[in-house]
């Protein structure tokens, strides 16, 4: 499968610049639902009938005239779904600290509950900005508001028509965002034109300097050159076109709507390929191990971001501090990123500290270990369960590099026959080995990300 567009979007997404936009297309795999088809009976007999192709016309006829008592109750019950979209855990997997959407439904609430076991904030009033804490890990913008408040939502012509001066608070605010990041627009049509308005005076101010955004196309041609998939054909090339022009949307081209969920599954498995978790910790070690340990760190963490990589890290004692101070110490953002989260912390219990771990190696393929020295001053039960447990994910082909001279687990790992019968082991075991007599930090630090530039080397 070709992948139109990819570097650009995952470029986006590693230096956090990069948002999701959802329409009703991106859940449909689920709802099995058009736009028309949480309207009355009625409604849509109109609307299938070419009587008035304007379902917002259509539905403030309902709500006024033959359906006043039950116009909400009704589409409420036809927003209710149990089961997640295909296309939303994709995007929930993506790890994003805000969604954008359309729809009224809460399965993107959902999805995000169980990826993560926490209630995103939901935004879909401007009074919301206010009254609402936004600085947490996940927020959904719901512009067209949502079915646990009906005066937010937006399903008439009337409700259209006082969009802006009741909302004009949140638009502004979409503006904003359109300006600082990259757009994916799944399952959204454009046919309101409410992103269309943003954009277009986006690009009235910055003509040449505004982001580029992008939006999927399914294609779906037939092989036969017909007159009319001729014709098609050249539609969708000038549509595309025009779409750019005009409001900086590049169109990606895809053949069936499952594609959609590989595009984004490639997109996240290069995203991961661009993180590296650092794994280990240290209560008391000797000045010269600690000054190794500290020049290892910081030659490895500047060649990675020589080399555009993000860097991981959880709280593991001794190690985390130094991580930390150089990932901060040579970050050029934003090309840099070092990720911290979720925080653990000392008084965690077991099982949460655990599952916060999970948490922070989920968007990383490849780990670094160091040391792991635990509070005996021993071996640490906890790198080797962590190493175990990133090896254990059959799927992505994870690489794992211990450092042998850091000692402790590090080096016990590196000699263990669970590693050496790992896939990255076998691929690789010459250059691996070689780390077993190294002991100057920069040349331990060429030859890690050489190892991971050419394991991870992008089709």
């Amino acid at each position: 499968m070709v992948y139109p567009f990819i570097d650009q979007l995952q470029e986006q997404l590693l230096i956090d610049s990069f948002s999701i936009f959802c329409g009703a297309g991106a859940t449909a795999d689920l709802t099995k639902r058009k736009w028309e088809d949480i309207f009355h009976e009625k409604t849509k007999m109109f609307y299938n009938a070419n009587l008035s192709n304007d379902i917002y016309l259509l539905s403030d006829l309902e709500k006024n005239y033959y359906n006043t008592n039950n116009f909400y109750s009704d589409i409420k019950s036809k927003l209710s779904f149990d089961g997640i979209s295909r296309h939303i855990e994709c995007i929930i997997k993506l790890n994003l600290n805000h969604i954008w959407t359309t729809n009224f439904d809460e399965i993107i609430e959902n999805a995000i509950f169980k990826e993560y076991g926490v209630k995103p904030v939901v935004l879909s009033t401007s009074k919301d900005l206010l009254s609402k804490n936004l600085n947490v890990e996940h927020v959904v913008y719901k512009l067209n508001g949502t079915i646990n408040d009906e005066n937010s939502m937006v399903l008439t012509k009337t409700d259209f028509f006082e969009y802006f001066k009741k909302q004009r608070l949140f638009f502004e605010l979409l503006k904003r965002q359109l300006v600082l990041d990259s757009f994916l627009f799944v399952g959204y049509s454009f046919q309101d034109n409410l992103v269309l308005n943003a954009l277009r005076e986006i690009k009235d101010v910055f003509p040449e300097n505004g982001k580029t955004h992008y939006r999927f196309i399914i294609q779906e041609m037939s092989k036969k050159n017909t007159k009319e998939e001729l014709l098609k054909e050249e539609f969708i090339k000038y549509e595309q076109q025009y779409f750019m022009d005009k409001y900086n949307i590049q169109s990606i081209l895809l053949n069936k709507f499952t594609d959609i969920d590989d595009y984004l599954s490639e997109l996240y498995r290069r995203f991961c390929n661009h993180n590296i978790l650092f794994c280990g910790s240290f209560r008391n070690i000797d000045n010269d191990l600690r000054i190794h340990i500290e020049q290892i760190v910081d030659t490895v963490i500047h060649e990675l971001y020589q080399n555009r990589f993000n860097i991981y890290s959880g709280n593991g004692r001794g190690l985390g501090e130094i991580v930390v101070a150089r990932a901060k110490l040579h970050s050029k953002m934003p090309f840099n990123r070092f990720i911290n989260r979720p925080l653990i912390f000392t008084g965690d219990p077991i099982e949460i500290k655990q599952e916060k771990n999970k948490r922070i190696e989920k968007d990383c393929n490849t780990m670094l270990i160091l040391c792991g020295q635990d509070e005996s001053l021993s071996s640490s039960k906890n790198v080797h369960a962590q190493f175990e447990r990133f090896i254990s994910d059959k799927d992505n082909n994870k690489l794992i590099i211990p450092i042998p001279s850091t000692g402790y687990a590090a080096k016990e790992i590196f000699e263990s026959e669970s590693y050496k019968n790992s896939y990255c082991y076998k691929i690789m075991q010459s250059e691996l080995k070689l780390l077993n007599s190294m002991k100057k930090p920069n040349e331990i630090a060429k030859l890690i990300v050489n190892l991971i530039l050419r394991y991870r080397k992008e089709p």
